[in-house]
């Protein structure tokens, strides 16, 4: 009797022991999935990462292995427009406004002359000059710099992507404006760059610049780790947009496709196989209407293209959520 009395409180003392542990590694588990909530350095409750949609595109990432981790910075969206700045910028041009739509477009000069626009929507500056500003200096991306300040009066930096050699002998430098802490914003515009100037002659005939200002969030907030991306890529509300290059060569059985025909969504629907062989951390900006500039992936992707038997490859971009998505609202 007493032998097994003293079993059941061995067997007893082994339970609660086991459910000691248990609790623990569920307490654990917890604090390691939610994050960091509670330290005053990082964002005390989630955000919306409102600069992505979704999209059912399955992608591979599992030949990368260069996936940033630890903490990134958020950054808010000044709402404030630079109307004023711009009218300012038109007299000293000695363009008189000609368009207005309050709150969304104005224009300054004709259509077919000299002009300015704004865009609020998007936050956009367009500028055309029919006779041109002088440069100095070949074209860098201080050349950026130097005209958000003179025109804008912001200290902005700039990364200088790429030049574009146009029909008309000009030349497009197409640049990515950079956050405080040097890393690129890339947005809807043309190659994922926010700005551009037009040179010829050694003359500036064109430019677009986004005016929107970001201001850096005293807050943190932790990447997601490189297992729990794995796990949500590919689920279908996870923000995640996808961009393929549908631009085939004339060798391709792909040349040649109308746009707008049933072949064309046949097409897009048949991209299959992504897989990605670059990564990089960038912030992505959408639109003026957004709450915040948050980090991203942007995976860049070879993929499939099954056509009338035949198999093409394409390239394509992929920006997805890099926060925790304990942090953020639209993950379920």
């Amino acid at each position: 009797m007493e032998e097994n009395k003293t079993k059941k409180i061995g067997k007893k003392a082994l339970m609660v022991v086991i459910a000691i542990i248990i609790l623990i590694l569920v307490i654990l588990l917890y604090l390691e999935l939610s994050g960091k909530f509670g330290d005053s350095s990082y964002l005390s409750s989630p955000i919306f990462q409102d600069s992505l949609t979704t999209s059912t595109q399955r992608i591979d990432i599992s030949s990368v292995s260069n996936i940033k981790s630890g903490d990134s910075v958020i950054y808010a969206v000044d709402k404030n427009t630079k109307l004023t700045t711009i009218e300012k910028v038109a007299k000293d041009l000695n363009l008189a406004q000609t368009k207005s739509i309050s709150g969304t477009y104005y224009q300054w000069g004709p259509d077919d002359g000299s002009n300015i626009i704004y865009s609020v929507p998007q936050n956009y500056f367009l500028l055309y000059s029919q006779n041109g500003i002088a440069l100095s200096n070949n074209v860098s991306s201080s050349t950026f710099s130097s005209f958000a300040k003179n025109y804008f009066g912001e200290d902005w930096k700039y990364f200088l992507k790429k030049e574009i050699t146009l029909e008309d002998g000009s030349v497009k430098y197409l640049a990515n404006r950079l956050t405080e802490d040097g890393i690129e914003i890339n947005s809807t515009e043309e190659d994922y760059c926010t700005d551009y100037i037009i040179v010829k002659n050694n003359k500036l005939i064109g430019a677009k610049f986004l005016l929107t200002k970001f201001i850096k969030n005293a807050k943190l907030a932790p990447l997601i780790s490189n297992s729990d991306l794995q796990k949500y890529i590919n689920v279908s509300t996870y923000p995640k947009e996808f961009y393929p290059n549908l631009t085939f060569s004339e060798s391709s059985n792909l040349y040649g496709i109308d746009y707008n025909s049933d072949n064309y969504m046949d097409i897009v629907n048949s991209i299959d196989n992504c897989i990605a062989s670059t990564v990089n951390l960038v912030y992505y900006y959408n639109s003026f209407s957004q709450e915040y500039l948050t980090p991203v992936y942007k995976f860049g992707l070879t993929c499939e293209i099954k056509y009338k038997s035949e198999t093409t490859y394409i390239n394509a971009i992929s920006f997805v959520n890099a926060i925790n998505p304990n942090y953020i609202k639209n993950v379920d």
